[in-house]
């Protein structure tokens, strides 16, 4: 978001902030059902294979990391790889473009590893 105002697209960033600000909601109204049927238990050894205890809750957990990830076809995709497009496609210096592909490929990392600790 803060990379959009950066290169002068305010608008983007405004879109983006509106999607992540969805389903970062989803995922605390998930993390809190989570929370509340174990117990308040917060280590992830302990509460795995939840999916199978709560398949709507682990729908929406599912649901929630395609978005986080940007995948194809659901509504973070689209602010996030054009976000993605204009800072390649913006003739500004490459450490910004390598700093918003790490964070990118961080997120995807962390998020497909909490695939193996919940669900």
């Amino acid at each position: 978001m803060v990379f959009r105002l950066g290169i002068n697209f305010p608008s983007l960033g405004l879109f983006h902030l509106f999607t992540h600000a969805l389903f970062k909601a989803l995922l605390f109204l998930a993390a809190g059902h989570i929370l509340i049927i174990t117990f308040g238990r917060q280590d992830v050894r302990q509460i795995g294979g939840l999916g199978l205890r709560m398949p709507f809750t682990a729908l929406m957990f599912t649901v929630r990391r395609l978005c986080l990830v940007g995948a194809p076809f659901i509504r973070a995709f689209y602010s996030k790889h054009l976000i993605l497009e204009l800072i390649i496609s913006n003739p500004i210096n490459m450490v910004r473009v390598v700093i918003i592909m790490v964070a990118t490929f961080i997120t995807a990392k962390y998020v497909f590893r909490t695939l193996k600790g919940v669900v």
